[in-house]
């Protein structure tokens, strides 16, 4: 499944284990995968003060876990002002699921946002 979330509201879904089959070979860059113009199996987007997030996180997460064991999370936080506030929580969101640390990397970046949006791929 893949998840765009706008506040409280789940936008769009499509298939997980198109994203989850994809390989990258020996990159294991979270940057790489944006620039590769990979598509994010999940997007959150922190424009309000509160976003329930965390139920979606788990069904994706699981889901990827389940199809794939070995998956790998990047989470890339993309912020207007360059200072990162969610990112790290939606990864250790991720290792509180069950996800070993090793299968999670997490990357910060300045971007043309109106809000801080927190992507998750998967390779």
């Amino acid at each position: 499944m893949k998840f765009v979330l706008n506040g409280f509201f789940a936008l769009s879904i499509a298939i997980i284990s198109a994203f989850i089959i994809s390989d990258f070979g020996s990159e294991n860059n979270a940057q790489a995968l944006v620039s590769n113009g990979q598509e994010a199996l999940m997007t959150i987007r922190f424009n309000q003060k509160t976003v329930a997030y965390q139920d979606q996180l788990f069904y994706v997460v699981s889901q990827a876990v389940k199809t794939k064991p070995s998956v790998v999370f990047d989470v890339v936080d993309t912020t207007p002002n360059g200072q990162p506030a969610y990112g790290q929580q939606v990864a250790n969101d991720i290792a509180r699921i069950g996800v070993s640390q090793q299968q999670i990397t997490f990357h910060a970046e300045s971007g043309r946002v109106n809000s801080e949006e927190v992507k998750i791929f998967v390779r």
